[in-house]
């Protein structure tokens, strides 16, 4: 998938490539627990932090504060997944903190533990596959016909036109087998332009999401669009 690609389906689907530090994408942190340290120095703690384009999961140690129901400095974040998860994050011990979720992520979502303030940091994190090609060749055939069928919507949306179009793209991504990242840019377009689904269209759609493993998001941006 190319960089603008990539760049089109994270947006549509709110899965951010970055922080959110920028004033135009104000963020607020919802908090979800506070554990002290054993020595009560230092607290572990974990919140989703949203912003207007995006959701982050995130862990962070802070020196304890001095008042009750405030923060304490930032010492390091060891976690800032992308996107809404559950997350569990315990003291091992005063120099060691293990840190777990029940979603599965992709590997693009979580960055390498850290260890900070002399705190060591693991992590027990399931993956998707996100293996690129398909074996089966029906299933390629799965995705050229969704791309021949949806095309025209797509093209239409943004006013595509000549040899390189959202359609040509995603054909070059198909011969080069990477499967995957051709239905991640089908679903992202179909979204963002609102392309009406019949009931197996949007079946076959499904079918891809679970042959890909791709992320809930996907398949629910473009549920909206079936037609009854």
């Amino acid at each position: 998938m190319g960089r603008l690609d990539r760049y089109l389906v994270a947006s549509m689907l709110l899965l951010p490539a970055v922080g959110c530090a920028h004033m135009s994408d104000p963020c607020d942190n919802k908090p979800l627990k506070r554990t002290p340290s054993p020595d009560g120095m230092l607290v572990l703690a974990t919140y989703h932090r949203e912003c207007r384009s995006a959701v982050f999961t995130v862990a962070a140690v802070e020196k304890a504060a001095a008042s009750l129901g405030s923060s304490g400095e930032v010492l390091c974040h060891p976690v800032n997944w992308r996107d809404r998860h559950p997350i569990d994050a315990v003291w091992k011990s005063r120099t060691a903190v293990a840190i777990s979720t029940t979603d599965r992520l992709e590997k693009a979502d979580v960055g390498d533990p850290t260890a900070c303030a002399g705190i060591t940091v693991t992590s027990s994190v399931t993956f998707r596959n996100e293996r690129q090609q398909a074996d089966d060749p029906a299933v390629v055939v799965q995705i050229e016909t969704l791309v021949s069928e949806l095309g025209p919507c797509i093209n239409a949306a943004y006013k595509a036109s000549g040899p390189d179009t959202p359609v040509s793209r995603m054909r070059d991504t198909i011969e080069r087998g990477e499967h995957r990242s051709a239905v991640e840019t089908l679903f992202g377009y179909t979204s963002h332009a609102a392309c009406p689904l019949s009931a197996g269209t949007y079946d076959t759609l499904r079918t891809l999401s679970e042959t890909f493993d791709l992320k809930n998001g996907y398949l629910a941006g473009v549920a909206p669009l079936v037609t009854r």
